[in-house]
């Protein structure tokens, strides 16, 4: 059971991953602009968060992979 949800999670950080990659103005606008009333991010914070979402996406994968071909005892 505790492994279904690890592999299910590493699923939703390689989704999420790419999802902020993809979309990087959406996925700040989950995480932050809620706070605000018309904040804009710049460009830098865009980037920043492409960068995270594909730091997300393949430690995601190599978890996934890590786990699938060495699964706990």
């Amino acid at each position: 059971m505790d492994t279904i949800l690890l592999i299910l999670l590493l699923f939703v950080c390689i989704g999420f991953g790419l999802f902020s990659f993809f979309l990087p103005e959406e996925a700040i606008s989950l995480q932050t602009r809620w706070r605000y009333d018309r904040a804009e991010p710049s460009e830098k914070y865009i980037r920043y968060t492409q960068i995270e979402g594909i730091f997300m996406a393949v430690a995601g994968a190599v978890f996934l992979v890590v786990l699938l071909f060495f699964p706990p005892s």
